[in-house]
């Protein structure tokens, strides 16, 4: 069988980006398929243009072309990813990290209660305005450190869906500072403390997963470039 060259392989590549599949993990994904189709075209037709076997193979996935590939990577990544957000955020609760949890709880327990301080309602933002504090970090960690790498992996740029949490918070204050004076204030209380705990683990966690996505990333695609 013969053996594509590398100016081959860069053509299936641009037709490959050309329909919109960049990301590296899909790319290489979609090309290791389409490299074997294209040479077994070649084989049995050795004077068939380069450009019309790609094309060729690339209406052999139907309607949808490249998107089931990509669709079963997503899936793929999104299981790992999960998981490992899972390892990072059990490890709070299982090693020595607790005493963290716990020192977030209480601090946010306590500004609820220091209207001596400031006022009841600039207090209640405190904990939200943790939470986007280490989301500016991480944002800004992620856009110097991993702007390029991730533009191309899907994986890298997947690490960074807990952010779409943000826009809740600003609800989950709102209900908090209109029930605070209810019956159930004291619950209330309970619960939002618990959430925005919850949330700054989640923005503390997103850290490790970014440089462990990273990690990923390059040791299966990145170190063979």
């Amino acid at each position: 069988m013969p053996q594509l060259n590398k100016d081959q392989i860069q053509e299936i590549k641009k037709f490959i980006h050309s329909r919109g599949f960049t990301h590296i993990e899909v790319e290489l994904e979609i090309l290791d398929h389409v490299a074997s189709a294209v040479e077994q075209k070649l084989e049995n037709d050795p004077q068939k243009p380069l450009d019309k076997a790609i094309k060729e193979v690339h209406a052999g996935f139907g309607v949808f072309g490249f998107a089931g590939i990509e669709e079963e990577k997503q899936k793929l990544i999104s299981s790992l990813l999960k998981k490992e957000y899972q390892n990072v955020m059990l490890s709070y609760f299982k090693t020595s990290k607790v005493l963290i949890v716990a020192l977030i709880a209480l601090l946010y327990t306590a500004s609820l209660n220091l209207s001596w301080l400031m006022t009841e309602q600039v207090l209640r933002f405190f904990p939200v305005c943790v939470v986007l504090a280490l989301l500016i970090y991480t944002a800004a960690h992620y856009r110097w450190r991993y702007r390029k790498i991730a533009k191309r992996s899907l994986m890298v740029s997947s690490a960074m869906l807990p952010m779409a949490l943000i826009p809740n918070l600003a609800n989950i204050t709102g209900m908090w500072l209109e029930d605070v004076t209810g019956p159930n204030a004291i619950y209330i209380e309970y619960l939002y403390v618990a959430i925005m705990t919850l949330c700054t683990l989640v923005f503390l966690a997103m850290n490790d997963v970014i440089k462990w996505s990273y990690q990923w990333t390059y040791d299966r695609y990145l170190k063979f470039e």
